[in-house]
């Protein structure tokens, strides 16, 4: 063999080898380091719909629908974790407009405020905030009010320049999901401009909502029947690039019994959607666009089973991955060229815990960009707690004199009254390419990532040696 070949061949061994061990600890990283679940709060009845979000200072905020008496009542509850341990539970929301407040999502703006809605009685979205070093003291949280009449399902968001956005399905014009604005810190808010017209006798549910870094709005959302509700009639996908003026049509990404989507954006271009199929069906997916949602990788699936467990949850370290769970507890990771997943988070000897439901409403939070942390409840009475510490840099923390400069006294709204309601803008049809089968595919053990890594370096290696081989029999 002439001396060129062999340090071709080297080289080739050299460069396989690497790729299995970086594939080997890359998972490593996805498979381990993860803490044993713990129980952070219970409940004598029920509690649902958790909500996690973290903030610049490396702290948690989870709030969630507590129900201790069935003949009281129920409250949003409040926990915060200050990097160490979770605070004790506090009702921070009793709204006597709202008997049983659920589905509260949260945010936090460039101020340091938190902003809450949730879905009230009577067809309320209902909105509340409070300073962030206050949180922890309802007296501090303003006066809830109505700020629109919807179905529930709805979702909040704030813009980089410090707009609030609340997206939800319309009532009583059913079909419809309208957004509403506040550039006024909440104080006042927008009449609603309609993002999407939904499918004929169906209600939108599940709705989420993205901004981009190029300041383009993502939706989605679930379609239901108005007759029975199930099975469901598939999620779909907007968007805006015009400031919510004029939308894209309705893209059905799913037949029907499939829903609960959620989206994610990464940096100005790059968009991800995670949906799922109803119990016992072809799974979860997951599909991926580069170009700002106009056109759309094929999604991979991961063949779990399926199951309405929750809409999934993201969350971005700062190495700029995407990390994830969907609602049964199950986590996956986008590395920026591949998929790595799926894990349970739940664990077995958690489920086998459990007598109804063993690991729903999974959500999911990053802290200072280097820590995972991850939410979900059993039985419908029992939130339990992991986290992970990751192999990225930290964040640096905002400085505490943001917070210690926020103003210490309760906060209250006037009431709202009733919004004056716009007529439909533009809906746009969109033009749509569909992309190539992706070569990012899905992974769900080490095994088929080793393989993957290792399969071009082995078929030139093979080559070689049949080159080689053949050279020697012609001499």
């Amino acid at each position: 063999m002439k001396t060129w070949s062999i340090l071709f061949l080297s080289l080739l061994i050299v460069i396989f080898l690497s790729n299995i061990f970086h594939s080997i600890g890359f998972t490593q990283e996805l498979l381990t380091g993860w803490t044993s679940p713990v129980v952070i709060t219970s409940s004598q009845q029920k509690l649902f719909s958790p909500n996690l979000i973290s903030d610049d200072f490396g702290n948690l905020h989870l709030f969630y629908t507590n129900q201790d008496d069935l003949t009281a009542p129920a409250s949003i509850n409040y926990i915060k974790w200050d990097g160490l341990n979770w605070s004790y539970p506090i009702d921070i929301i009793l709204d006597s407009s709202a008997n049983f407040p659920q589905l509260a999502r949260a945010a936090i703006d460039h101020n340091q405020m938190i902003h809450l809605v949730w879905y009230g009685d009577a067809n309320q979205i209902r909105y509340a905030k409070s300073p962030l070093i206050n949180a922890q003291n309802a007296q501090f949280w303003s006066e809830p009010t109505t700020i629109a009449t919807a179905m529930p399902g709805q979702d909040i968001t704030i813009s980089e320049d410090g707009t609030i956005y609340v997206a939800y399905a319309d009532w009583p014009e059913m079909g419809t999901i309208s957004i509403i604005s506040s550039a006024n810190n909440g104080e006042n808010w927008s009449s609603p401009i309609i993002a999407a017209i939904g499918l004929p006798n169906c209600t939108p549910a599940d709705i989420r909502m993205a901004i981009d870094k190029s300041g383009r709005f993502h939706l989605v959302w679930t379609e239901y029947s108005l007759s029975q509700g199930n099975p469901a009639q598939g999620a779909f996908y907007a968007q805006s690039s015009d400031g919510r003026q004029t939308w894209t049509a309705p893209w059905k990404l799913s037949p029907e019994r499939h829903g609960q989507p959620g989206v994610a954006t990464l940096g100005a271009n790059e968009v991800h959607l995670v949906w799922r199929s109803n119990i016992g069906g072809d799974g979860t997916f997951h599909q991926r666009s580069v170009d700002g949602g106009l056109t759309w990788f094929s999604p991979d699936q991961y063949m779990d089973g399926g199951g309405f467990s929750g809409p999934p949850s993201f969350a971005i370290d700062s190495s700029n991955r995407l990390h994830y769970v969907i609602g049964n507890v199950y986590y996956a990771m986008w590395d920026g060229d591949q998929l790595i997943g799926y894990l349970d988070l739940a664990t077995q000897a958690v489920r086998d815990q459990a007598a109804i439901s063993n690991g729903e409403e999974a959500v999911i939070a990053s802290t200072l960009g280097n820590q995972l942390h991850v939410v979900f409840e059993t039985d419908f009475n029992r939130l339990w707690y992991t986290t992970k510490q990751l192999n990225t840099l930290a964040i640096p923390t905002s400085t505490t004199e943001i917070l210690q400069n926020q103003e210490a006294t309760p906060v209250s709204l006037p009431t709202s009254t009733e919004l004056p309601r716009s007529g439909a803008t533009e809906i746009s049809q969109p033009t749509r390419v569909v992309l190539p089968q992706s070569s990012n595919q899905l992974f769900a053990d080490p095994g088929s990532i080793i393989m993957f890594s290792a399969l071009p370096v082995l078929v030139m290696m093979i080559g070689l040696i049949l080159l080689i081989s053949r050279q020697r029999r012609s001499k």
